[in-house]
C-alpha cells in the first residue's frame, strides 16, 4: 500500500463523477428527488420501523446497506449509463457500476475507485462492442474467472492509498436467497484477491443465473477493509 498521485486523479474522478449525476440526475424509473432520497435513508425520517418495512413503503429504487460507516435503507437519488448514485445523507453517498461497488463518499475510509482487468487468457465475453476493457466486471462473466483488482482509497487522515492484486472469481449453482421484500434463486460467487503487497481479501457477489445483475453484495475493497455490504430491496431495471 502506498501513497500515490494518481489516487488523488481517481478521488477527483469519483467526485466529479458524483457531482454529476446530483446536479443532472435522470427521469427513469424508480429514481427519486434527491431530496426525499436523503430524508428516508437513515434513522430519524421514517420513525422505528426497520429497513425492509421503510422499502416496502416507497415506491423508488432502494438497498439495504451495512458497513461500519453508514448503515440502513438507501434509495437511488441518480443514475447514469450503468452508474447509480445512492445518497447516504450526512453528504455521503454509495457509488455503484454494473451493481458493484465503485466508490463511496462521507465513510470513515473512502473507497475512490475499485477497478477490475481480466487477465489474457480470460478475455471479456461480453460484447465488445456493449463493454470495453475498462468497464469489465467479473461478475457478467462465465467463471471460474482470473482477474487483475486496482483499488485506491482515503482514510480518515486524509491520505490516499493503492493497493493491486491477482484475483479468482467462483460461482455455484444458484440457491434461494432472501433479500428485504422478496426471495429469488441466486448464485453465490465468491471472489479471492490475494494483494501484491501481502495478505488476502474476500468478498461475495449473488447474481441472477439468468442477466448476471447482483441482487446482493459483501465486498472488502482494499486489503484488511472494512466489508461493505448490500442487498437490493427494490430494483432499479
Amino acid at each position: 500500500m502506498t501513497n500515490t498521485a494518481s489516487g488523488f486523479r481517481h478521488a477527483s474522478v469519483a467526485l466529479a463523477a458524483g457531482a454529476a449525476l446530483i446536479l443532472t440526475g435522470c427521469a427513469g424509473g424508480g429514481v427519486s428527488p434527491l431530496g426525499s432520497s436523503i430524508g428516508a435513508a437513515f434513522p430519524g425520517g421514517m420513525g422505528a420501523s426497520s429497513p425492509s418495512e421503510r422499502a416496502e413503503s416507497l415506491r423508488f429504487a432502494s438497498l439495504v446497506l451495512e458497513s461500519a460507516s453508514r448503515s440502513g435503507l438507501v434509495v437511488l437519488g441518480a443514475l447514469a449509463g450503468d452508474t447509480t448514485l445512492w445518497p447516504t445523507g450526512q453528504q455521503g453517498a454509495l457509488v455503484l457500476y454494473r451493481d458493484g461497488l465503485a466508490a463511496t463518499v462521507g465513510f470513515r475510509r473512502d473507497l475512490l475507485s475499485l477497478r477490475y482487468t481480466p487477465l489474457e487468457n480470460h478475455a471479456p465475453l461480453e460484447n465488445h462492442a456493449e463493454s470495453s476493457a475498462s468497464g469489465w466486471v467479473p461478475w457478467r462473466s462465465d467463471t471460474p474467472v482470473s482477474y487483475r483488482v486496482a483499488s485506491h482509497w482515503q482514510n480518515a487522515s486524509g491520505d490516499v492509498l493503492a493497493a493491486e492484486g491477482d484475483a479468482e472469481l467462483r460461482c455455484e449453482p444458484a440457491q434461494t436467497r432472501a433479500l428485504p421484500l422478496s426471495s429469488r434463486p441466486l448464485e453465490l460467487c465468491r471472489e479471492l484477491i490475494t494483494w501484491d503487497s501481502g495478505g488476502v481479501s474476500q468478498s461475495r457477489f449473488y447474481r441472477s443465473p439468468q442477466d448476471r445483475r447482483l441482487w446482493a453484495a459483501e465486498v472488502s475493497p482494499w486489503p484488511e477493509g472494512d466489508q461493505i455490504a448490500w442487498e437490493v430491496a427494490r430494483a432499479w431495471w
